[in-house]
């Protein structure tokens, strides 16, 4: 049996004034949507460390991948992790860990054959008043920028979720789980472990379970919208 979402149980959730009505009345069949979701780091690269938890940012990173990912699958789509532990994706840890780790992550992708690739990780900045959630994708690839801006226009216009200045627009650059793909990725940086005030908060599940479900909200959006 297809499974089909409607649009209209993310509209009242989120609200009405992102879909038009044309969109709150029509279904999106997600069963033939293959969706590969990236928990950035692991093993010995924990990333980014909590100002004031010490939370790593690999284990962060698993965590709210592993809650969109359920999210997308209740929703019909398959989806596929690039890791599902704490462990990182390089095998035996010796010189050139970090590259063969982002190769596996490649290839794991490249097997999948998905439609979108969707990469979670959480920021650093050197100014500790930086807060909030950013997103990032390939300069040049225009669909990529679609789906990045999707989820970021979520986080600014339709989600109350802390963040300082006016909020954020989606952000080009040159990042390698985006470029070594075809189909359209993007990298979701949930959050500043420099800040204090963000670091707390992604210290709670009830927090972490908000940021996965509106990603997963960008999502819907973007794919509706194809």
């Amino acid at each position: 049996m297809k499974r089909v979402v409607w649009i209209l149980l993310i509209v009242s959730v989120i609200g009405a004034s992102t879909w038009g009505c044309d969109s709150v009345s029509s279904g999106v069949e997600m069963d033939r949507y293959s969706i590969v979701v990236d928990a950035g780091h692991g093993g010995v690269d924990s990333g980014t460390i909590g100002v004031v938890t010490s939370n790593k940012e690999s284990d962060l990173n698993l965590l709210i991948a592993n809650a969109l990912g359920e999210y997308l699958r209740q929703a019909g789509v398959k989806v596929t992790y690039t890791r599902q532990t704490k462990e990182g994706l390089y095998g035996e840890l010796s010189s050139g860990f970090k590259m063969r780790d982002m190769q596996a992550r490649r290839d794991i992708i490249t097997s999948a054959n998905p439609d979108i690739v969707v990469s979670i990780h959480l920021n650093k900045f050197a100014i500790p008043s930086r807060r909030g959630v950013q997103v990032y994708y390939q300069t040049g690839r225009d669909r990529g920028e679609t789906l990045a801006s999707s989820i970021q226009d979520i986080f600014n216009t339709h989600v109350n979720l802390p963040q300082s200045g006016r909020g954020y627009e989606a952000q080009r650059g040159d990042f390698y789980m985006c470029r070594c793909v075809s189909v359209p990725a993007c990298i979701v940086e949930c959050g500043f472990l420099s800040n204090p005030d963000d670091d707390r908060l992604l210290d709670t599940a009830e927090y972490r379970d908000k940021i996965a479900y509106y990603i997963y909200a960008g999502i819907m959006n973007y794919l509706m919208k194809r």
